[in-house]
């Protein structure tokens, strides 16, 4: 059986701040009533956004010129300092 899921096309309009994707562009009446029809019609939905790509509507995120990963867990701050050791570690590549 194939999977069917809603997509719904995020609008100009966004609320601003941080908030779940699905918060924040619920400003917009079109946008209210196709996420109405996506809850009552598939599984799932997903927001279509040009700045975050395709989006769950249940992620965070923040609004303008911020980055969509609004924050990271403390346990995840670790690997990524020890990741970027490693990476810097790493022999350069060889220059064409």
């Amino acid at each position: 059986m194939a999977r069917r899921i809603g997509l719904v096309a995020a609008p100009k309009r966004h609320r601003g701040g941080v908030c779940r994707a699905g918060e924040q562009y619920a400003v917009s009446p079109v946008f209210r009533r196709a996420r109405a029809f996506c809850e009552r019609t598939y599984g799932e939905w997903y927001i279509l956004s040009t700045r975050h790509h395709l989006l769950p509507a249940h992620r965070v995120i923040a609004a303008g010129g911020e980055s969509a990963l609004v924050t990271l867990p403390a346990a995840h701050s670790g690997r990524r300092r020890s990741g970027r050791r490693y990476a810097s570690a790493a022999p350069a590549a060889p220059s064409c």
